[in-house]
């Protein structure tokens, strides 16, 4: 067993909750997180963090250190990756910047009602976390952002886009507890399936 999680391990069977003051979570993936404090979940061999009165579950394996840090109130829960915002979080450094993919105009369709169909059916899926939804969202706007697509279809791109990160922001909120989540959520689900509906 990984050094931290043991550290962790020893914690929590001491009946022992962090949260006196802000602490850093530094994820395998380069990441950090501000949080008001964490719990294990043996049960589900996961670590719980929480923020701002909400919280957030990340696999140990995805945890690579907590270390103290300063009072610093968050307003999100939720890792979204480079490009998003949310208060208190420190996305990794950017990757080097990927040439765009030039799509004619026939695939560009085909290709972002497929990303829009697989945003539209998280709003439906019953398994996933809103924190798992949240990653899906930002792989299928990494995804769309690849695209080059012709002066014809500009418009139909951006609406894409605002409703992929709509549905995003709507999960984030669900994950917090955040009491209009619900409705961001309602109106996210429309914006994606408006946004498919008017393409060409």
């Amino acid at each position: 067993m990984r050094p931290l999680v043991l550290a962790l391990v020893a914690v929590a069977a001491a009946g022992a909750w962090t949260g006196a003051r802000a602490e850093v979570v530094y994820l395998a993936n380069g990441s950090r997180l501000v949080v008001d404090g964490w719990r294990e979940d043996e049960d589900r061999d996961e670590l719980v963090f929480f923020v701002g009165g909400g919280r957030v579950s990340f696999a140990k394996t995805e945890v690579t250190k907590i270390e103290d840090g300063p009072p610093v109130e968050v307003a999100s829960p939720f890792l979204v990756g480079p490009g998003w915002t949310a208060t208190g979080v420190t996305p990794p450094p950017a990757p080097p910047v990927a040439p765009r993919l030039k799509l004619a105009a026939d695939d560009a369709v085909q290709r972002m009602r497929a990303l829009l169909k697989q945003g539209e059916a998280l709003f439906g899926d019953r398994l996933l976390s809103p924190a798992q939804k949240t990653r899906a969202l930002q792989w299928l706007d990494q995804r769309w952002q690849e695209m080059d697509v012709a002066e014809p279809l500009h418009g139909a791109y951006e609406r894409g886009y605002r409703a992929l990160r709509l549905a995003a922001e709507a999960f984030v909120a669900l994950g917090a507890g955040i009491p209009e989540a619900a409705a961001r959520t309602a109106a996210a689900a429309v914006a994606v399936r408006d946004a498919e509906a008017e393409l060409p």
